[in-house]
């Protein structure tokens, strides 16, 4: 299920753009006419296509001439590799992504999803050095690599694959907050309702194997707490679908909090939990949180074990690690 979410925003010039520069790409034409726009406009078709379409992942730009008075230019696209190259990766990266996808067949909706989001945060390794290919779904698929474009890109390939209806969110850099570069992530449509997925943020805060939900499934509210800048058709509302609630763990109320600390501590298994954030929650709950935490580790003992806990303020997201 393909989801052409920027196609869709753009005027008739720029889908008739957009329509011709995916034909052109998609035959790895050497060079085609595209309708004559500003340079800046076709530059930004160029980018939010290949958001809308991943497999387009051997494009890294393009350069054009044109007539005086011609109403197209002819656009020239750099290719990343010769064109058996590509035709060699491209049987390559459709073997793969069918592998997974068939692994997933029998699955519920929220199921598959889950499926995708721990294929990223078990098999991929963010790539500080950002290499062109990180950036394209060639980088985590088939280098274990990539950056949050490249994980967003791999992301909505798998989820249309799996007939999950998904695009691909950006905010822009915000120098003022210290975000020095734009971030993708996903939003993923679950029974009628969209919900943000950032499988980057969740892959970078895992350690040690540890498998992290803190942005699984969040309406706009919680995501705005630390994504900024973004502008969307598509509201979220809803935490229906979050992993923490699911789960159970999606805490309202201290005493279910000394609870579920006190259920997860016996079980000597690591665990995280989330806080439900109302605006009667106070401003130092992450202090409450903390001291809660302390207090049941000593009143139901340690069994020989160390417990340590790891905080996400931003998204009041806590996890339990048992040493």
């Amino acid at each position: 299920m393909k989801q052409e979410f920027y196609y869709q925003q753009m005027n008739k010039a720029q889908q008739n753009a957009y329509r011709a520069m995916l034909d052109g790409f998609e035959s790895l034409s050497p060079e085609f006419p595209v309708l004559r726009l500003d340079g800046k406009e076709l530059s930004d078709i160029f980018f939010r296509l290949r958001l809308d379409h991943p497999a387009i992942f051997y494009v890294e730009g393009f350069h054009y001439r044109f007539a005086q008075n011609s109403e197209y230019v002819q656009m020239i696209p750099e290719y990343m590799f010769e064109k058996k190259k590509i035709k060699e990766m491209k049987t390559a990266l459709e073997s793969r992504i069918s592998r997974l996808v068939r692994q997933a067949e029998g699955m519920a909706p929220e199921e598959k999803e889950k499926y995708v989001h721990d294929f990223i945060c078990s098999n991929v390794t963010y790539d500080k050095l950002k290499k062109q290919y990180s950036h394209e779904i060639i980088g985590p698929l088939q280098q274990g690599i990539g950056v949050c474009e490249g994980i967003a890109k791999t992301v909505k390939i798998l989820c249309d694959r799996m007939g999950l209806e998904c695009l691909i969110a950006i905010s822009e850099s915000a120098p003022d907050r210290g975000i020095r570069y734009r971030h993708a992530w996903n939003l993923v449509k679950l029974k009628n309702t969209w919900y943000h997925l950032d499988a980057t943020f969740d892959n970078s805060l895992g350690r040690y194997g540890q498998k992290r939900f803190d942005y699984f499934n969040l309406d706009d509210a919680n995501i705005s707490r630390d994504h900024f800048d973004f502008n969307m058709s598509f509201e979220c509302t809803s935490m229906l679908y979050n992993y923490h609630a699911i789960m159970g763990r999606f805490i309202s109320g201290k005493k279910q909090l000394i609870q579920l600390l006190s259920d997860g501590l016996a079980l000597g298994k690591n665990f995280s939990f989330r806080i439900k954030r109302t605006i009667n929650t106070p401003d130092n709950i992450d202090d409450i949180v903390v001291e809660t935490f302390n207090e049941s580790v000593k009143y139901n003992g340690t069994n020989g074990k160390q417990y340590y806990l790891s905080a996400n303020k931003s998204q009041l997201t806590y996890y339990v690690t048992v040493g």
